[in-house]
């Protein structure tokens, strides 16, 4: 609830006013622990301000983001998702920028991914957090810490999925990172030149005008990268480079392959804005040797937008794919194979720019197209149909996804039969729309089909076969049949510790949902050992102090309040704040809101001096944006009552009077 605090500023006061009021009651009702209350008041004030501001608006985002969190701690996963799903669109927008908050929004979507086993989406997000840093390297003293970091989270996804060569990749590029840092900070370290100088020097006397021997220089390059040694790949390509332009003429269509292969190095190395310098240079070259452009022009347009699509530049990467299909659809035909994978292309980075209209239009002409050449019910209509469910999804117009979905599975079914994983996941995805629309009847019939087409073709041992098992739980949780949806949720963790053991990552996960689930019905009891079996996992898997740690701690946290062991739960409070203050600050609104959380939990056990310093903290936070907004009335009224319990009656009195005259204003 990193937000739960912004002060809308809106085109009048009394709009202002509104937000203003109803945010300071969802934090009350967040801080003291109603969730149902704080979410429906989340719901109204969402709906109003995407009235007011519009849906992508800043303040509106910053609804969104109160909204999930609420229900994820709820465990009301399938409504958290939707919502994270919508973030996902308008942070990956601002990725590019390094800014922490967006980029440690999507790490913490990736991480809830992970935690509900939507592998996909999960790994997805991990490589846009992962490119933002490898992008951002060097920046600042942090960053490749943040990086070394994002390597671990991607290498431990492919960990759990037994992706043994990519987490060894990733883990030895973590390391390489780590000792290159440590001998910039290592001054004193003594260099021998190494073979790479040896085979450098060996060239530095070769007269520009022996191509043969530049060719060496190349060929030696690639090499090099073939055999994954992309420093040495690297510095010998630079200084064939160098000497192929000493030989050509300038702009000569001879520099295209030295270029080419400086490229790749560098998207293997992370050097994201080397690899864009490398294929601008072949973009220069093509433009002014070349009277037309050719397909080499368009395949390296299309390498461009590639490029700038994986650092979550969509709007640069869109114009880029553009030039491409011209290219090919003049050179081939708008059918062509080439010009198909290129629209697709475009579908999705205007799609990820939140231009669903615009996405929806170039979509349907692919879908005609597709339809022209292949037919109305071939695989290959597949593609755009399901990008075009995406659409329908993020723009809520559900009755039409509906009719999409049954049109994609009837179109699986007919091609491949009943038993196959595309047909199950349709269904699968066709069930949550259902129980995102309270239409459980039908949510559950798809979702038991779904189940039954996944056992037969994996087996019940099977991470599939237990995602649609949780997704049936979640369905027979909304519909009040509690010990129905237990024996679920059960069955799923059973199955996972028989297939994958009791100290993995999935089996963590489902015991943290069994006890989500027996927390969400006030079972403490119950749910305690399935969070500290999580637990037990994750801190052996992180360390004690990680921050993916914080938030498995802090639904704990809230679980020790909630049954009112309160010295357990304020240990557990004060190891999330200072996890927190550790990986994003001090200062950070998020880690004030929970200082403010902290505060007022003191206060309730009449611990009267440990909440004072808290309050005063959060006070002083929230006045460096202003003295007059209700936000500061909140923590005056509070502090005035503790002061007022501790004898300081002028103290409290000139607080209680100070928020009142806030408050005033608000009326």
């Amino acid at each position: 609830m990193d937000n739960i605090s912004s002060i809308a500023q809106g085109p009048n006061k009394n709009k202002e006013n509104y937000f203003t009021k109803v945010i300071v009651d969802i934090t009350e009702n967040y801080i003291n622990g109603n969730y149902e209350q704080a979410i429906k008041l989340a719901e109204e004030v969402l709906k109003e301000s995407e009235s007011t501001y519009g849906i992508n608006n800043p303040i509106t985002v910053s609804y969104i983001s109160n909204l999930a969190e609420l229900h994820r701690a709820q465990g009301n996963y399938i409504k958290a998702e939707r919502l994270y799903r919508r973030l996902i669109q308008i942070n990956v927008k601002n990725l590019a920028t390094g800014n922490a908050d967006f980029v440690n929004t999507i790490n913490n979507i990736a991480l809830f991914y992970f935690l509900i086993g939507e592998g996909k989406e999960s790994e997805h997000l991990f490589k846009l957090v992962l490119s933002t840093f490898e992008k951002n390297e060097g920046k600042e003293g942090k960053e490749v810490t943040k990086l070394i970091s994002s390597l671990n989270n991607l290498a431990e996804f492919y960990r759990v999925a037994n992706l043994n060569t990519e987490t060894e990749f990733l883990l030895k590029k973590a390391l390489l990172k780590w000792e290159q840092e440590e001998e910039k900070n290592n001054k004193t370290k003594a260099h021998k030149p190494g073979m790479l100088k040896q085979v450098i020097s060996t060239f530095e006397g070769v007269d520009s005008s022996q191509l043969e021997v530049i060719k060496s220089l190349l060929a030696l390059t690639k090499n090099y990268f073939h055999e994954g040694k992309y420093e040495e790949a690297l510095n010998i390509g630079k200084h064939a480079l160098e000497k192929q332009e000493k030989a050509s003429p300038k702009l000569s269509l001879d520099l295209i392959p030295y270029h080419n292969i400086l490229f790749k190095i560098n998207i293997h190395l992370g050097k994201y804005g080397d690899a864009e310098h490398a294929l601008k240079a072949q973009l220069d070259i093509y433009e002014k040797s070349l009277p037309e452009k050719n397909i080499d022009y368009a395949a390296t347009k299309e390498l461009f937008g590639d490029l700038l699509c994986s650092q979550g530049l969509f709007n640069k990467s869109e114009e880029s794919y553009k030039k491409a299909l011209e290219i090919y659809e003049t050179t081939y035909s708008e059918s062509h194979i080439d010009a198909i994978r290129i629209r697709e292309k475009i579908v999705k980075t205007v799609f990820s720019q939140g231009k669903y209209s615009e996405a929806e239009i170039i979509v349907k002409k692919y879908i005609d197209i597709i339809e022209k050449n292949s037919g109305k019910e071939s695989a290959d209509i597949l593609k755009p149909l399901k990008l075009l469910s995406d659409i329908l999804y993020f723009d809520y117009r559900d009755n039409e996804l509906d009719g999409l979905y049954q049109r994609i599975g009837s179109i699986q079914e007919k091609l491949w039969g009943q038993e196959n994983v595309e047909f199950a996941n349709t269904l699968l995805e066709a069930a949550k729309l259902y129980e995102l629309n309270e239409k459980y009847e039908e949510a559950e019939n798809l979702c038991k089909k779904s189940l039954g087409i996944t056992e037969k073709i994996f087996g019940k041992k099977h991470h599939l076969y237990i995602v649609s098992l949780l997704t049936l739980a979640e369905i027979s949780h909304s519909c009040k049949r509690l010990e129905e949806s237990e024996k679920l949720y059960k069955s799923a963790l059973e199955i996972s510790e028989e297939a994958y053991g009791t100290n993995h990552h999935y089996t963590a996960c489902y015991n943290h949902l069994v006890g989500a689930f027996f927390h969400s019905q006030n079972k403490f009891a119950e749910a305690e050992p399935f969070y500290n079996n999580a637990l037990s996992f994750w801190e052996k898997e992180y360390g004690r102090e990680n921050s993916n740690l914080a938030t498995f701690l802090n639904t704990l946290t809230v679980l020790y309040r909630e049954s009112e062991n309160y010295t357990k739960a304020e240990t557990l409070q004060r190891r999330v704040l200072s996890i927190w203050e550790k990986v994003l600050g001090k200062d950070h609104p998020g880690v004030i809101i929970y200082v403010l959380k902290l505060a007022a939990f003191c206060h309730k056990q009449n611990k009267l001096t440990e909440a004072e310093p808290h309050y005063k903290r959060v006070l002083a936070s929230w006045q460096s944006f202003g003295t007059d907004n209700l936000n500061n009335a909140i923590v005056m009224e509070k502090l005035s009552e503790l002061y007022k319990a501790l004898g300081k009656v002028d103290e409290s009195a000139k607080l209680m009077n100070s928020a009142k005259l806030i408050r005033y204003n608000f009326q």
